[in-house]
């Protein structure tokens, strides 16, 4: 709170809350078609997500109202009062008692946004802006008051799993703190104290030696602060600098702190009932020089190419992705991340079908150069967004043909960018690879029922002569 004058009287005025302003007013816009699995929870932090809003005009509405709760600190009931006709007059509204998802002539599923949702998107959106923000104030102060003490509101809404947390206190550095820090569920109301040596001694306090037997709420098993923020070690002591320099937050700096990183994305979304692979992610030297990577499903294996290991080493190490060769090592280590997320590609289909080979491979790629910049932006390392979205149009590998293809036959369906992320992130991450092809061909059939295009789709990626065909009959 801040004194201002007026004529000579003294009145109070909120000071804006910076810090959560900034962690809000930086996000990105992230469409996701079906539901939070197709972005990590940490991803939420880089880029506000409305689980199955795909309207990129829609997002924007609701994020521009979160975005004035944040900074002007609007209550619920006029949060609602200003988005809901918004709402109502795109069709994107179920008022009380009716249902939010309608079945269409056409038979396509229309779903709308009921009261209960904005309530959670409002509460859930603002207290992580403001949890975020409180973290970096008490992360700038811990050299003076060290000690974080976990407080539930333990009343009869408090859950069980947060209430285990209640009065644990641990160092400002403890691992502890990557994982449950508020918000930890929908509608969390739990907060974090920060304490100084004198404060422990006074109130009797001891540090935690064990940390709960329970688990954050499903989805909410990071700390959004930590995730956007990576500290500038150059303003502690140089005690505190070894302490969080050692501890990195979670912000991985070699390959062996991404690889855990990698398997704590992976688990995350696995937890939304997303296949993956089990095995912890390992990042390795791929010792084949005829592969710019390659993933193993069942060892948890990812192999880069060495000068692209290399190259993904040095950006761990600076902070920053600075070329445009550092960014395509990215890209293939999210391609062959992506190949751990979801069901493990068929064998012996997989060596003997050109066409089911080709179809998995594409998906995945194109997948993968859609959300490379997202999951850089999770590493906490800085980017050209422009060299991200280089990647859409060029990535030397051997994909480049096939994904050109790909992409053409969308657009000649009339399947524009936002489109395909939400295809092919469903396919990557949801659908048996086995059923791309059919799940292609519905696709293309609902944009041109007199398709006459059959077989395996993949064979159309693979042969130039086939996908001239297809290109003419979807251009007739």
């Amino acid at each position: 709170m801040i004194p201002a004058s007026n004529s000579g009287m003294i009145s109070i005025q909120p000071l804006p809350f910076q810090e959560a302003i900034r962690f809000f007013s930086e996000k990105g816009l992230e469409l996701s078609p079906d539901s939070y699995r197709d972005v990590w929870a940490a991803a939420h932090v880089q880029a506000f997500t409305v689980a199955r809003v795909t309207a990129m005009d829609l997002l924007e509405d609701i994020r521009k109202a979160v975005d004035d709760a944040v900074r002007n600190g609007t209550p619920l009931n006029a949060f609602k009062r200003d988005l809901v006709p918004i709402l109502e007059r795109r069709g994107w509204f179920s008022p009380q008692g009716e249902k939010a998802e309608t079945i269409l002539p056409d038979g396509t599923v229309r779903k709308r946004l009921t009261p209960w949702r904005l309530d959670t998107i409002y509460r859930t959106n603002l207290q992580s802006a403001y949890q975020a923000g409180r973290y970096r104030q008490m992360l700038e102060n811990a050299p003076n008051r060290p000690w974080w003490m976990y407080d539930a509101v333990n009343d009869s809404r408090t859950r069980p799993s947060h209430a285990a947390m209640d009065g644990r206190v641990y160092r400002f550095d403890h691992p502890i703190w990557k994982r449950w820090y508020p918000p930890v569920g929908y509608n969390c109301r739990c907060k974090v104290r920060a304490l100084s040596d004198q404060d422990m001694q006074r109130s009797g306090k001891k540090e935690s030696i064990e940390p709960p037997m329970a688990q954050p709420d499903p989805g909410f098993d990071y700390n959004p602060g930590m995730v956007k923020w990576k500290p500038d070690l150059n303003r502690y002591t140089p005690k505190a600098r070894r302490i969080l320099d050692a501890e990195n937050l979670g912000v991985p700096t070699n390959t062996t702190q991404l690889s855990e990183w990698l398997t704590r994305a992976r688990d995350g979304m696995k937890q939304t009932g997303m296949l993956g692979s089990d095995a912890p992610i390992t990042v390795k030297r791929e010792t084949n020089s005829e592969n710019n990577g390659r993933a193993v499903y069942r060892t948890g294996e990812i192999l880069i190419r060495p000068d692209w290991l290399n190259a993904i080493n040095k950006s761990l190490r600076s902070g920053v992705v600075s070329t445009q060769e550092e960014m395509n090592a990215f890209k293939t280590l999210i391609h062959e991340f992506g190949h751990h997320l979801g069901s493990e590609l068929r064998f012996p289909d997989y060596r003997i079908d050109r066409g089911y080979r080709s179809l998995a491979q594409i998906i995945n790629d194109v997948w993968a150069r859609h959300k490379t910049g997202t999951f850089i932006g999770m590493f906490g390392i800085r980017y050209d967004q422009a060299q991200a979205v280089r990647l859409l149009k060029y990535h030397p590998t051997g994909y480049q043909e096939m994904v050109e293809r790909f992409r053409s036959i969308l657009r000649a369906a009339g399947i524009l960018e936002a489109r395909e992320v939400a295809l092919v992130t469903r396919l990557n991450l949801s659908v048996d690879s086995t059923a791309y092809s059919d799940e292609m061909w519905k696709v293309l059939r609902a944009a041109k029922p007199s398709l006459r295009g059959g077989g395996h789709f993949g064979d159309y990626l693979a042969d130039e002569s086939r996908f001239r065909d297809l290109m003419e009959d979807l251009n007739a």
